[in-house]
C-alpha cells in the first residue's frame, strides 16, 4: 500500500474508528479504513504494553535498584581502592569528580526540572499542582490485574449481589457516581477515565475499604460495622466511600507512578554511594543498609505526598457525599470516633502513609462551610429531603398515637 500524505495521516489520527464510533471519514477507501484499524490496534497495544511494564516494575523495581546499586558501588570501591587506598583520598577524588562534572549535573537537573514543569496538572477542587505523566491506561491495567488477584484470594468471602449488605453499598456507590457526574469539576474527569465502579463486599471483621485504579471497589463488613457503630444512617458510610472513590477519580495511583522514577533514582544514587564508601565485609548488613536508605528517602519523598493525597481524598470525597445529600458533619465526627476507638495505632505521624484521624477531622471542619452549602443547595438533596421529611412526618404521627394510647391505658388502669 502507498504511503499516505501527512495531512491524511493527521486526519486519520483524529478520526480513529472504535466500537463507539465505527464510522470512517466520508469517501475513505478500504485502504484508509485499514490504516485506521491498524492505527487503533497499535494504540491499544501501546496502552497494554504500558500497563504490563508498570506491573513488571511494581514487582521487581525495588530489587533491580538494589542490585544495580550494590554491583555499581562494589565495582567502584574495588577499582578505586587500588588507585586510592586511603578513604580520605577517595573522598577527595569523588568531590573533585563531581566538581568537574558540575556542568553535566546542572544540565541534567535542568532537563529534569523542565520535564516536571511541562507535566504539571492541577487537581480539581483542591487546586494542588502535581506531576502526572504516566498513562492512565497503564495504571488501569495494573488495577485490573490487582482486582483479579483480590477476587481470587477472597472468592469465598465476597458476598453475593442478593445480600442486603451488597445492595446497600451498591446503592450508595450509584448515588455517589451520580453526584460526581452532577459536579462540574468532576463530571468530565469521571467520564474520561471510564472507571468500572465494580462493587465487592467482603465478609471479614477487618476495618478496611479501598478502590483500585480501575474503579473496582472492595468494602469489608468490619468497616461497615465500625461505621454503623457511630451512625446508623448512610451518611458516614457515604463519606468514607466517597474518600476511597476519590483516590481513583483523582488518579492518585498514576501520580504515585509518575513520582516513582525520581524516587528510584534517588535511591539508586544513595545506595551506590553507600556501597562505594563502605569497605568490604559489610555485606552482612546488606538488608539493613538497603532498608535504612530507602526508609530515609521514603520519609522525605513518598510519605508526605501520600498524606497529602489522603487529605485531598477526604476533601473531595466529603463534597461528593454532601452533593449526594449525605450530612458532611457525620463524616467529620466519624474521624473523631476513630480516635476514641484507638484505630490510629500511635507512632510518629511523619512515618505513616495516613495522617492522624484528629488532623483529618480538623481539616474537614475547615472546609465545612463549603460542604454544608453544597449539602443544602444540591438538587439531589432537595429530592431526597422531601422523601425523608415524609417519612419523618409519618413516624411522628405514629409516635403521637402511641403516646396517646399509652396514656389512655394508664388512665384506665388507675
Amino acid at each position: 500500500e502507498p504511503q499516505l500524505p501527512f495531512r491524511v495521516q493527521a486526519a486519520v489520527r483524529h478520526h480513529i474508528p472504535s466500537p463507539r464510533n465505527p464510522k470512517t471519514l466520508p469517501g475513505m477507501s478500504p485502504m484508509y479504513t485499514s490504516v485506521c484499524s491498524r492505527t487503533r490496534q497499535r494504540q491499544i497495544n501501546q496502552k497494554r504494553h504500558a500497563g504490563q511494564l508498570l506491573v513488571v516494575w511494581a514487582l521487581v523495581g525495588k530489587a533491580v535498584v538494589r542490585g544495580v546499586a550494590w554491583v555499581a558501588g562494589r565495582v567502584l570501591y574495588w577499582r578505586f581502592s587500588k588507585t586510592h587506598p586511603n578513604a580520605e583520598d577517595r573522598r577527595k577524588f569523588v568531590l573533585a569528580f563531581m566538581w568537574k562534572g558540575r556542568v553535566v549535573l546542572l544540565v541534567m537537573l535542568g532537563l529534569a526540572t523542565a520535564f516536571v514543569v511541562t507535566h504539571l496538572e492541577e487537581v480539581p477542587i483542591s487546586g494542588r499542582k502535581r506531576l502526572l505523566w504516566v498513562n492512565q491506561e497503564g495504571v488501569k491495567e495494573l488495577g485490573v490485574l490487582s482486582a483479579g488477584q483480590f477476587k481470587e484470594a477472597l472468592k469465598d468471602q465476597i458476598l453475593p449481589h442478593s445480600d442486603p449488605r451488597h445492595k446497600r453499598i451498591a446503592a450508595l456507590v450509584e448515588r455517589l457516581v451520580k453526584s460526581m457526574r452532577s459536579m462540574p469539576e468532576l463530571a468530565d474527569r469521571e467520564k474520561a477515565l471510564d472507571l468500572s465502579w465494580d462493587v465487592n463486599v467482603v465478609e471479614t471483621k477487618d476495618f478496611n475499604a479501598f478502590v483500585l485504579p480501575n474503579g473496582s471497589i472492595f468494602v469489608f463488613t468490619g468497616f461497615m460495622q465500625v461505621s454503623d457503630s457511630y451512625d446508623q444512617s448512610d451518611d458516614t458510610l457515604a463519606a468514607m466511600l466517597g474518600h476511597e472513590m476519590s483516590h481513583a477519580l483523582l488518579q492518585h495511583s498514576a501520580e504515585q507512578a509518575s513520582r516513582q522514577p525520581f524516587v528510584d533514582s534517588v535511591n539508586l544514587v544513595l545506595l551506590t554511594t553507600l556501597w562505594f564508601c563502605l569497605p568490604f565485609g559489610f555485606e552482612s548488613l546488606l538488608s539493613f543498609t538497603n532498608n535504612t536508605a530507602e526508609g530515609v528517602v521514603s520519609s522525605l519523598m513518598e510519605l508526605p505526598n501520600s498524606r497529602t493525597c489522603e487529605h485531598e481524598a477526604d476533601l473531595v470525597g466529603m463534597r461528593i457525599a454532601a452533593s449526594a445529600c449525605h450530612d458532611p458533619r457525620k463524616g467529620t465526627g466519624f474521624w473523631k470516633h476513630v480516635v476514641r476507638l484507638g484505630f490510629d495505632g500511635g507512632g510518629a505521624s511523619f512515618l505513616s502513609t495516613h495522617p492522624p484521624s484528629d488532623e483529618r477531622a480538623e481539616n474537614l471542619e475547615k472546609d465545612s462551610p463549603q460542604t454544608l452549602e453544597l449539602y443544602r443547595s444540591s438538587k439531589m438533596c432537595q429530592h431526597l429531603r422531601e422523601i425523608r421529611g415524609q417519612q419523618q412526618g409519618g413516624t411522628q404521627v405514629a409516635v403521637g398515637w402511641g403516646d396517646f394510647l399509652s396514656r389512655l391505658l394508664s388512665a384506665v388502669g388507675r
